[in-house]
């Protein structure tokens, strides 16, 4: 039954795809016949999915430079309520599969760039209707660690490749584009309990992350706070209140299939070095924000990526 169930969804997803494939062949021959010049029109940006709401602070910062940035994602695995944070910035919040995938293939004629964050599947899709579309994958950390080959037969879908952390070149060849934080929530306001520290476990097994975690609270004589993220989830527009209230964001984290650390900062210690609280890595301290990822400077970074992109398309 579930062979016939997978064979059933394919068949209406290549009929969805012709009707979409037909449409925009006609679409594309009156847009040439009627329109007028364009040139003057602002830039206009789809992102499709959010991934720890980093599409949030992008469409948001980069709406301020003029772009006309959009956000469509499934609202039932927004565990988080990300979809909750400039709410004006979501085109679309569907709950189901088929219709998040109907409305981003239908929605995405209107914009010059797709912008997809961690949903590579979607991509062959998008191509095949909109072949001169620019579309950009961006990878941000789980989504393409020891997953390359795995992923490959979809890299050659999209115009540009990026990913969010450093380490990440290790796994795929792509262009580094630092992480933005949201200032509107993660604000300097140093409210930290003295001696205290967080740590977040995104997994069970990751117990050797956790054991580091409680060893360097004791060799500094903090008193530790453990949440886990699986069992947790405070919502984004919260999450902000929790994280001031520590001196100390431990953020030690493993691979995901190995056994080993990762060097590069987490989302999670950049938002607690903007709040003015001190990260712990596993070998070293850090206390004061990296500049590039202030959203001002990640937001001009990408509107040249996007310029630079449309640019070569021509």
């Amino acid at each position: 039954m579930k062979k016939i169930g997978e064979i059933i969804k394919n068949i209406v997803l290549t009929i969805v795809l012709l009707y979409f494939k037909l449409y925009m062949w006609i679409f594309n021959i009156v847009i040439k016949l009627f329109s007028r010049s364009q040139s003057n029109k602002s830039l206009k940006i789809l992102h499709i999915w959010n991934v720890a709401g980093v599409a949030n602070t992008l469409a948001y910062e980069t709406r301020k430079l003029g772009i006309e940035a959009d956000i469509i994602a499934r609202r039932d695995l927004d565990k988080a309520k990300f979809c909750e944070v400039h709410p004006e910035l979501f085109i679309a919040t569907p709950s189901k599969f088929f219709i998040f995938f109907i409305k981003t293939i239908k929605l995405a004629k209107k914009y010059d760039i797709l912008h997809v964050h961690w949903y590579d599947w979607i991509i062959p899709h998008l191509r095949f209707v909109y072949p001169r579309k620019v579309i950009i994958i961006h990878y941000h950390g789980s989504d393409i660690r020891f997953k390359t080959e795995k992923k490959k037969d979809k890299f050659r879908f999209a115009n540009k490749i990026t990913v969010s952390t450093p380490d990440l070149l290790d796994h795929i060849k792509g262009e580094y584009v630092p992480n933005p934080v949201d200032f509107t929530l993660f604000k300097r306001i140093k409210n930290a309990k003295k001696d205290t520290a967080l740590f977040i476990q995104a997994y069970d097994r990751f117990t050797e992350a956790r054991k580091l975690a409680i060893k360097e609270a004791k060799k500094r004589n903090l008193k530790l706070t453990i949440i886990e993220r699986n069992k947790t989830i405070i919502p984004y527009k919260d999450f902000a209140r929790t994280l001031e209230m520590y001196e100390y964001y431990i953020d030690i984290r493993q691979e995901p299939y190995r056994n080993t650390f990762l060097d590069s900062l987490s989302l999670t210690a950049l938002q607690a070095l903007a709040l003015g609280n001190k990260v712990i890595l596993k070998d070293k301290e850090i206390d004061k924000f990296p500049d590039e990822h202030s959203p001002q400077n990640v937001a001009l970074k990408w509107r040249e990526i996007y310029q630079n992109l449309l640019i070569k398309k021509r």
